[in-house]
């Protein structure tokens, strides 16, 4: 048996063995619609072409066009420029739990992790710019509902990019009763198998035993 396997599922006519996935490929590969900035010492958790030294450089880069002169956008706090950002892009921010495991949310978490008072804090951001999400979707005008449609997009990209710096990632081998491998499949991000796509591929006296 491989040391990866992690869960074996048996039922009457099957064998499903759920492993460690070793060669999957980051989902920051993937075609994004937004765009991950972060500053931590030990992880390097930004996109290619978002390497940003520390959190003021990164909204003056993207709000600098506001300003008539260089010395207006040093004088502008940080709280303005992040409003002056929104004009421009859809920004939420990326928070980080590290308690033996590392976590990315784009939610706090306080108040739903243990020591989340010491061991989480805002580690960055995912942003995307309102004029990209006009292409991508049509129309001229970001209303209510295609903004909250948009964030929900950037967290779900968060929430699979932390299943993948943790290993969270998992394969498949199906087994039909004589042992025989019928099928096999990788790239599932998370250990939930009716919600990472696993239980997609397998019969569905399987999928009753997930």
């Amino acid at each position: 048996m491989s040391d990866y396997i992690i869960e074996t599922i048996e039922t009457e006519n099957y064998k499903l063995e759920i492993s460690y996935d070793q060669c999957v490929e980051s989902p920051r590969e993937w075609s994004n619609l937004g765009t991950i900035t972060a500053w931590h010492s030990n992880y390097n958790l930004s996109d290619d072409g978002a390497d940003f030294r520390d959190y003021r450089s990164f909204l003056e880069y993207h709000t600098d066009k506001h300003f008539k002169t260089q010395e207006g956008l040093e004088n502008a706090s940080d709280e303005r420029l992040k409003e002056l950002m929104g004009k421009d892009y859809i920004v939420l921010t990326v928070h980080m739990y590290e308690h033996g495991q590392v976590a990315l949310s784009t939610s706090s978490f306080m108040g739903r992790a243990i020591h989340a008072e010491w061991d989480s804090g805002r580690v960055g951001f995912i942003y995307v710019s309102k004029e990209k999400v006009k292409q991508e979707y049509g129309g001229k005008v970001i209303n209510k509902k295609l903004r909250e449609r948009v964030e929900g997009y950037l967290t779900g990209e968060i929430e699979i990019y932390s299943n993948y710096v943790n290993g969270d990632v998992v394969s498949y081998t199906l087994f039909d009763k004589d042992g025989e491998e019928e099928d096999s499949c990788g790239g599932f991000f998370g250990y939930d198998y009716k919600v990472n796509g696993i239980a997609d591929y397998v019969p569905q006296e399987v999928v009753m035993a997930l």
